[in-house]
């Protein structure tokens, strides 16, 4: 019960920025400037375009049981639509693993209608990448004095860094996901670079109360 309670605790913490931001599906969107060359288009279902989903299971796939009330924080919480479908949890896959301080585990749940959720570092789901700047899902909360970034990504996109203090900064890239960790400071944008080559800079919306 307790593992239960501070997952979603943890959730809460990201729904609210999220929702603040933007950065999840009930949001709206970040703002974008785009480069010289065009990003690819992106659309359709969010599972038809990660191909980390599509790959044979292994047995570190399966939601942890610490996770397993995703069901109950997606269909009564903020993402809550009819629209969402009904999770797969035996189609899970991990996307990262140990990631962080807090040495989480970043998971993807498809439903049936194509949309995909995730958790392990808060919880929302993705049903068109097509709906956000770039292409870029964005999520990031304030984690015990520690800024997270993370979110789910296409296959078109190749790399993902970000931009704090006006620094450029690598994000982890893995399956479909990106993550960054930093201390005390929110970050402002992202870079994501795509398949042809092309970059794209996704400005992240200030919060209230945060500089």
């Amino acid at each position: 019960m307790k593992a239960v309670v501070a997952r979603s605790i943890l959730a809460a913490a990201f729904s609210i920025v999220g929702v603040a931001c933007g950065a999840e599906e009930s949001g709206s969107p970040a703002s974008a400037s785009s480069s010289a060359s065009a990003p690819p288009e992106i659309g359709g279902p969010a599972f038809d375009e990660m191909a980390a989903l599509h790959r044979p299971s292994a047995s570190d796939d399966a939601l942890p049981s610490e996770l397993a009330d995703i069901e109950v924080l997606v269909k009564d919480g903020s993402q809550a639509s009819s629209h969402i479908g009904e999770l797969r949890l035996e189609d899970s896959r991990v996307l990262l693993r140990n990631v962080g301080s807090r040495e989480a585990g970043f998971f993807a749940v498809p439903t049936d209608s194509g949309v995909v959720c995730f958790t392990g570092l808060g919880v929302g789901c993705v049903s068109d990448f097509s709906k956000y700047p770039g292409g870029i899902h964005i999520g990031f909360g304030d984690l015990s004095g520690m800024q997270v970034v993370r979110g789910l990504i296409p296959d078109d996109v190749v790399d993902i860094a970000v931009v704090i203090d006006g620094s450029v900064k690598p994000a982890l890239v893995q399956n479909n996901a990106y993550f960054y960790e930093v201390e005390g400071t929110w970050p402002e944008a992202l870079v994501a670079t795509y398949q042809n080559g092309a970059e794209e800079t996704v400005e992240i919306p200030a919060i209230p109360g945060r500089s």
